[in-house]
């Protein structure tokens, strides 16, 4: 899963993997006609990654890494130039965790909020870092930062999935993710946490039959994209408040059959508001990639 970021001067970062290690790739124009690689670690396999921007808008990333396929670690590398050629590495967490990573910058000191999946016990966990670099220790939990579980993701998870993590504008933490139940049924949940603890958060059900893939903005309050079980339709949720009690769903996208191969139709949604603030949604469809505008 790679993973793309604007840097200081406006130009695209992408963080992805090679048969070399994790690298960056980092766009000398707009077109990204003329780039500059960079390896970032050797002898690693990237699993998943997220890019957001530390307070003087240079790079911050979380990424699992691998050796063996069998055991991911999260570590977050705080990045002290625009292609994270010098940075400081922080693990935290170990096992066959990190999965499905994303990453915000909490304001007003964009210290990191990282939501993420521990495939070793099926959860979704949160790690509200206390520094920027994730680094100060909590002697209260003897973790880095505050790492709480937000909910089951069932036992039926059989891909990374995705979770999508961002704050509202009641300054707390919102997490999109998704979890399967006995019946090997796909939810669509949202949890709100309702200040930077995030103790005791308001878990919401968005939708039922949906499958592993959503991605979340926040508008005045969450608007997810995420797709349906058969991966034959893309929908659309509205949220009403920031935990999502309540939301209106709208199909944007229905396709009846697939035209080619075997894969799912429809797959990887991401969302984001495009300058009216609108949704804009782009998705892979039948190999290409496709785009479509809410208006």
């Amino acid at each position: 899963h790679p993973s793309v970021f604007l840097n200081r001067d406006g130009l695209p970062l992408i963080v992805y993997n090679s048969q070399y290690g994790v690298k960056t790739s980092k766009c000398l124009d707009v077109a990204c006609d003329q780039v500059q690689l960079e390896t970032i670690e050797c002898h690693t396999s990237l699993l998943s990654s997220a890019v957001t921007s530390q307070l003087d808008g240079l790079p911050l990333i979380a990424l699992t890494e691998t050796n063996d396929q069998l055991h991911a670690t999260l570590n977050l590398m705080m990045c002290s130039d625009e292609q994270c050629q010098q940075h400081k590495v922080t693990q935290l967490a170990g096992g066959d965790v990190g999965y499905a990573v994303s990453m915000v910058a909490a304001p007003p000191r964009h210290f990191p909020v990282i939501a993420y999946h521990d495939r070793t016990n099926q959860l979704l966990k949160l790690a509200i870092c206390e520094t920027v670099d994730c680094s100060q220790l909590d002697t209260r939990g003897g973790t880095l930062g505050k790492t709480h579980v937000l909910g089951d993701l069932g036992r039926f998870l059989h891909s990374s999935g995705s979770t999508s993590v961002h704050v509202g504008g009641d300054g707390a933490p919102v997490v999109a993710y998704h979890r399967w139940d006995v019946n090997a049924t796909g939810h669509v949940m949202v949890a709100h946490c309702h200040n930077m603890t995030c103790d005791e958060p308001t878990v919401s059900t968005i939708a039922s039959q949906a499958a592993e893939y959503s991605s979340m903005v926040i508008s005045e309050f969450p608007v997810l994209a995420f797709l349906t079980q058969d991966y034959m339709s893309l929908k659309v949720a509205e949220c009403e408040d920031f935990a999502c009690t309540k939301s209106s769903i709208e199909t944007v996208v229905h396709e009846h059959t697939p035209t080619t191969g075997t894969s799912p139709v429809l797959s990887y949604p991401v969302i984001s508001l495009n300058r009216e603030r609108l949704p804009i949604i782009a998705y892979f469809s039948d190999n290409s990639v496709r785009v479509s505008l809410c208006e």
